[in-house]
């Protein structure tokens, strides 16, 4: 009708091209067809949620959202799979099956239903409320009602009916819509307003009552021109009216386009929703034209057709033009409901903010109110914390007075932010004068809190969908963007909800769909670690399911193909990363030539991170793949903390262990077991990117296991070329070191080349060069020499990752040695403290105990020899201060026996807890770790060992050397008898590479101790056979 109007006024030139500004835009708005259409089943429409859910899934239509049941245009109940539309009030849906876009429509509602408020469209199929009948005693209708409201229902006051409370009512808003009779007195009646009135004698014509003494005067002329009168006034106020509400209603539209770019220009203000950005404008600007176009067509306003032209096309373009300049001109957020990686980026800008002391970007934040300014980072780090270490007076003013922060608010090490200033105000470097800042923060007396924020509220909800296994309300988040990797301050994830509830399908989901990471850490345990180890079917099916989870992503290959972000971007996925261990991203994060040496406001990068949060994978990944040894050495955080000094503090053993991989230059010791057997793994297996890396790392070459064997042993043994002209012409390793037989590298080869490279080497008096001693060499005398003097106990920090059960040239122990000087502190922290085997044997075969009782016969037969020889001695002096002088070393000895004695027999007993250190290394360190606990006769660590691993007894070393072979070359006749015990008779007897059997090591070693245990547990044909071969042998 509006364009009707217009042709009227103007040529047709002119309206098409109004037609194509205006009518265009609008035809185009179509939604996209996404789904097909099946006719129902059963007459009626799914009810309930569950219903509908049901029965999407049963028609394949994914996400429930789409799924619609309603009416097509023959009143057929139809099924349809489409994009869902916001339905105003008083509509219900429709299909529409000649549609070319969205099929879903929607129509008013029939006249005996209405519909109250506004809904989607796949929430109904008609309207839901049904409009009252008005029928009830003495009810008749008083208003129809529309397709938003219901009927209203009065009383027939002629037939004397009232009600309560006005005149009119609707039943379904008020409860008490009825009517009564009501009486009235003599010659009385109701008015319309149900109140008692005089009956009225004569009805006037204008409707009014007179009574029988008036005369009416006025003539029928008179009345019509008075009512022609009447209408052309409020013909002209109607006019005038329309045309001020079209003014207002412009007025209005322009003054929203200024404010709202003042707002932008000025403030920077970004806002929350993008659809609120252009939706306002077109809805006031199809608002006011919708009023100016009805009033036109019912001819309640007359203007000339250049004003409508004007108003009807201009308006519309500068809203459209100004909307779009919104869109892509200014940055526009996403829902702010949602924690995600964006979020994060906000909280990092906040706190920069608030490091730098900018007021006025703090400010800006505020006015945006997209993150909460109490918000935290992964350290549990607040905006107050930063700027009161920084001393940034007017921002923490700023924050406190606004209550932006609350002042007792803890960080992940329990420190608030007037810890975090008293700590600065003492170390800090600059000497900067934080007593204002002090102060300040020291006038808000409040306890230490931990503050529920946004993210804490995000990660419950997850949480707490996972627990209680409502996998459509963790699809619901996933798909809303939400980081499903999200934890609470304390490290719980929904992956470990699930776990420990033993919710296979959630996990199913949060792994296969998420993808999660299964590597974060709550209360240092990682989810796989929450199963309950119970024997039930489905647990140990989660378990497995995580376990190969964590295989695939530690062994699977980056997928890169980005290119790096800004900085901002680049730290707070770096560190978000390390802190969950997601080792994918982390290697695609390197590809995508990402700086993997960035940090944040707190000087701390993501080898910090990963260090602080136990994910020895990460650190392992960026010591070696990205070469951050010196970030490991150097980079100091806020607190003059480097990744190094982190990892050395108690429980982050399993990270130091990566260090001593990685940072040969950095520790104090080269005797490391995981070192060891990655070198002579790498010798036997020709690995030359291996030995080449530890080379430059300057690793010792020559490292030697348990048997003496070095990496050019068992290169020479495996027939490895390549290794052998590696170590010995780039590593110059020693190359006539002899084994525990004896055997030199050159006795080992087969390969006529690898003998010729190793010939001049067949003596043992090759020239050897000399080699200055290494640091751990050098550190093994300085513990010797402490051990010697009882210093030990007193110098544990300076030696505490050094290994303990390290030994000198003559294979001693510091526990010999502190045993030997009746040192007993020192021989207590030893055993309790480092745990340090009581078995273990020197060159001469001597266990601590066994020196102690010579040193105890020693001091008795000193003792009796003073008493024979010293008899003028006796005569000077007291009987009493001589029983003291002989008898004080021995004492002391008898004292380091009983406390021996007693971590024996404690090492015997069976009530022993799983190493769970042990659990991380692989198969065949895990062997070489055993043989090695085996040599040392260390039956507490091997009971350990074994309650990860019971295959360990039956399994070998490269040299097809069991553990029985070790323990009966080092004579150690508890743990010999512990493993005969343990283990199958055929299995005793396993020959080694040369055929040596444990009986032949027991024949050799000579020991009738051992030889008898042989005999009881082999059969006597066996036992022989083994005698007779030991002797050919000989």
């Amino acid at each position: 009708m509006m364009l009707k109007y217009i042709c009227l006024n103007q040529d047709n030139k002119l309206m098409e091209v109004f037609t194509v500004f205006l009518v265009v835009p609008l035809v185009t708005i179509n939604a996209k067809f996404l789904g097909i259409v099946n006719r129902t089943r059963g007459g009626r429409c799914p009810r309930t949620f569950e219903e509908r859910q049901a029965r999407s899934e049963l028609v394949n239509c994914s996400p429930v959202e789409k799924y619609h049941c309603l009416f097509d245009s023959e009143f057929e109940l139809v099924e349809a799979c489409s994009d869902y539309k916001q339905l105003p009030q008083g509509n219900y849906p429709r299909f529409n099956s000649y549609a070319t876009g969205n099929p879903i429509d929607y129509d008013p509602c029939p006249d005996d239903r209405f519909q109250p408020w506004p809904v989607k469209s796949y929430e109904i199929s008609e309207c839901l409320s049904i409009k009252s009948s008005c029928s009830g005693e003495g009810q008749e209708i008083c208003e129809s009602g529309t397709d938003r409201r219901d009927r209203k229902c009065k009383c027939d006051y002629k037939a004397g009916y009232a009600m309560n409370g006005g005149v009119c009512c609707s039943p379904s808003e008020l409860q008490d819509c009825f009517c009564y009779k009501k009486i009235c007195g003599l010659n009385m009646e109701l008015d319309e307003g149900y109140n008692c009135i005089e009956m009225c004698g004569i009805l006037n014509a204008n409707g009014s009552c007179s009574n029988q003494s008036e005369h009416v005067t006025i003539s029928f002329r008179d009345t019509s021109t008075l009512r022609i009168k009447e209408t052309n006034e409020l013909e002209y106020i109607q006019y005038t009216a329309a045309y001020f509400i079209f003014i207002i209603v412009a007025i209005f539209s322009f003054f929203c386009f200024i404010g709202v770019w003042y707002i932008l220009r000025r403030h920077m203000y970004i806002g929350r929703r993008r659809k609120y950005i252009y939706l306002l404008f077109f809805v006031l600007v199809l608002l006011g034209n919708c009023v100016f176009s009805i009033f036109i067509y019912l001819e309640k306003i007359h203007v000339d057709s250049e004003i409508a032209l004007t108003a009807l096309f201009v308006v519309p373009v500068i809203g459209c033009i100004f909307a779009m300049s919104m869109i892509f001109v200014y940055d526009i957020q996403k829902d702010r409901n949602i924690y995600n990686e964006e979020y994060e980026v906000k909280i990092s800008e906040l706190l920069n903010a608030a490091k730098h002391g900018d007021v006025v970007e703090l400010r800006r934040i505020a006015h945006q109110k997209y993150v909460e300014m109490h918000d935290v980072d992964y350290d549990q780090r607040s905006a107050l914390h930063l700027a009161a270490c920084e001393c940034k007076l007017e921002a923490v003013k700023y924050l406190l007075d606004h209550h932006f922060c609350s002042p007792g608010a803890t960080d992940r090490w329990n420190r608030t932010a007037l810890e975090d200033a008293k700590w600065h105000q003492t170390y800090d470097e600059k000497k900067i004068d934080y007593n204002e800042v002090i102060s300040l923060l020291a006038k808000y007396k409040t306890k230490k809190t931990k503050t529920e924020h946004f993210r804490e509220k995000c990660a419950t909800e997850i949480i707490h969908a996972a627990k209680n296994g409502e996998i459509h309300t963790l699809r619901r988040l996933q798909q809303l963007g939400v980081d499903m990797d999200l934890s609470n301050s304390a490290g719980r994830t929904a992956l470990h909800a699930a776990a420990v509830n033993g919710i296979e399908n959630v996990v199913d989901f949060l792994i296969d769909e998420c993808k999660v990471s299964p590597f974060v850490r709550w209360m240092q345990k990682r989810p796989v670690d929450y199963v309950p180890d119970d024997g039930n079917k489905i647990n140990r099916l989660i378990r497995q399911k995580l376990r190969d989870y964590m295989d695939r992503l530690l062994e699977a290959a980056s997928k890169s193909g980005e290119a790096p972000p800004d900085k901002q971007t680049q730290i707070v996925r770096l560190l978000n990363c390390a802190s969950r261990g997601n080792i994918q991203r982390m290697k695609s994060f390197k590809d995508a030539n990402y700086e993997m040496d960035l940090c944040d406001y707190d000087n701390r990068t993501a080898l910090h991170i990963a260090v602080s949060d136990n994910q020895e994978h990460i650190v392992d990944f960026l010591l070696g793949e990205c070469n951050l040894q010196n970030v490991a050495r150097n980079m100091k955080d806020r607190w003059n903390n480097t990744p190094l000094s982190i990892a050395k503090e108690p429980g982050y053993e399993e990270v130091y262990k990566v260090f001593l991989k990685h940072c040969i230059v950095l520790v104090d010791t080269e005797n490391d077991e995981y070192r060891t057997y990655e070198l002579l793994d790498a010798g036997a297996n020709g690995k030359i990117e291996v030995l080449k890396r530890l080379h430059n790392k300057k690793v010792n070459m020559n490292l030697r296991d348990y048997d003496g064997r070095t990496a050019l042993h068992l290169a020479a043994a495996e027939n490895q070329l390549e290794a052998v002209k590696f170590l010995v012409n780039e590593a110059n390793v020693e190359k006539s070191i002899p084994d525990r037989e004896n055997r030199r590298p050159f006795n080992e080869a087969k390969n006529e080349e690898i003998k010729t490279l190793l010939r001049a080497s067949n003596t043992e008096h090759t020239n050897v060069t000399y080699v200055k001693p290494s640091k751990s060499s050098q550190t093994i005398f300085m513990v010797m020499d402490a051990a010697s003097k009882g210093q030990l106990h007193n110098l544990k920090e300076s030696f505490s990752y050094f290994p303990m059960d390290s030994c000198d040239y003559f294979k001693n122990t510091p526990l010999h040695v502190a045993a030997s000087k009746a040192k007993l502190k020192d021989v207590k922290y030893l055993l309790n403290e480092r745990k340090v085997s009581p078995f273990v044997r020197n060159s001469f075969w001597k266990t601590p105990i066994q020196l102690v009782e010579e040193k105890i016969l020693y001091w008795q037969n000193k003792d009796v020899m003073a008493v024979e020889n010293n008899v003028k001695l006796s005569k000077n002096a007291s009987v009493d201060f001589l029983r003291k002088i002989k008898t004080s070393r021995t004492q002391d000895f008898k004292e380091v026996k009983n406390v021996l004695e007693l971590a024996v027999q404690d090492a015997k007993e069976e009530n022993v807890e799983e190493d769970e250190s042990f659990k991380h290394a692989s198969e065949q360190e895990r062997i070489y770790m055993f043989l090695n606990k085996a040599s040392k006769g260390d039956l507490k660590a091997i009971k350990r060992y074994l309650k990860t691993d019971e295959d360990l007894l039956r399994s070998s070393n490269y040299d097809r050397r069991t553990a029985l072979h070790l323990a009966v070359a080092e004579g150690h006749y508890d743990l010999i008898e512990f493993i005969m015990g343990k283990i199958e008779e055929h299995q005793i007897n396993k020959p080694d590479r040369w055929e040596i059997t444990p009986a032949h090591e027991a024949l050799k070693n000579g020991d009738g101790d051992i030889i008898e245990l042989f005999k009881k547990n082999m059969k006597e044909s066996e036992f022989m056979s083994s005698l007779l071969r030991s002797k050919e042998r000989v």
